[in-house]
């Protein structure tokens, strides 16, 4: 309550902020985006971008939308209209946050293009520190965007055209709303962890370590991890939230198993639960390699 009661004057104080900035509307790009695969994933830019290629081998996307796990290189093209120009200055945020390698090919006035490299895995030197891909760029009617991107994660890709002060608005926001979730998990974490060790209390203890799991999760699913980080370790970044993952499936089925007594009252069950929780831990020595 009192952590609530702290936040509450920035709280009543974002709608006014958020209507100053809402001049602009933002520019969505969904349903707009045109989508090819490259299994090969060794086609360069120079090869993919001619308006020839792009007309035979690019499909349209109906919506934003995952195009599930795979190894291929995908690419994504945009051409901008009149009604995307104004104002010209606009930041183009690309999502979801756990894109590893992202290259941005942004065309100049003279049709020339600038490269941009950006994603999870890249480091933030010379680019916004934000939990998002995000590019300043002035545009104009006609303007070619391409950028391809390579994960190993669920390739989950939406776009957005915004004007600087709708983006900063936007994530003012977005992190604040983040930031009191994650302040809550670890409080949740230090109440539940102390309670436990006092009192001796395993299912207490199993709990704070499944909210702990569950931080960790968010911090990468949301794309926090290298901004806390700073692009620092890639592979601490893939690390943690594999940890988590794993993690708190461990930890819940101790916590239940504990918490029910299987042990005195469902002897089989226990031992199912049991399995479980070494089947995560012996997953999490796969999780923890670079490949």
């Amino acid at each position: 309550l009192l952590l609530l009661l702290c936040l509450l004057p920035m709280w009543m104080a974002m709608p006014a902020a958020m209507a100053a900035s809402n001049h602009a509307a933002p520019v969505s790009l969904e349903g707009r985006l045109e989508h090819f695969a490259d299994a090969s994933g060794a086609l360069p830019f120079e090869a993919v971008s001619p308006a020839d290629f792009v007309r035979s081998h690019f499909v349209r996307l109906p919506a934003f939308r995952s195009l599930g796990y795979g190894t291929d290189s995908h690419w994504f093209h945009v051409e901008l209209g009149p009604e995307d120009s104004d104002p010209s200055h606009r930041v183009l945020t690309i999502g979801s946050p756990e894109l590893e390698a992202l290259d941005v090919w942004v065309q100049r006035q003279d049709g020339s293009f600038e490269t941009h490299a950006l994603g999870y895995h890249r480091t933030y030197e010379g680019r916004p520190l934000t939990r998002l891909s995000v590019l300043s760029l002035d545009t104009f009617p006609g303007m070619h965007l391409y950028f391809r991107v390579r994960t190993t994660n669920a390739i989950s890709v939406y776009a957005e055209l915004l004007a600087a002060e709708a983006f900063t608005s936007g994530e003012t926001r977005a992190n604040f709303f983040h930031g009191l979730y994650f302040g809550i998990l670890l409080i949740a974490v230090a109440l539940y962890a102390i309670l436990g060790a006092r009192l001796r209390d395993a299912v207490m203890a199993a709990y704070a370590g499944y909210v702990a799991s569950q931080l960790l999760f968010h911090l990468g699913a949301t794309g926090y991890l290298p901004v806390l980080l700073a692009g620092r370790s890639v592979w601490l970044m893939d690390a943690l939230p594999r940890i988590g993952w794993l993690g708190a499936a461990a930890f819940i089925a101790l916590m239940w198993d504990r918490l029910l007594q299987l042990k005195a009252t469902h002897p089989r069950i226990h031992r199912l639960y049991l399995f479980t929780v070494a089947l995560n831990l012996v997953l999490l020595f796969f999780a923890l390699q670079p490949s």
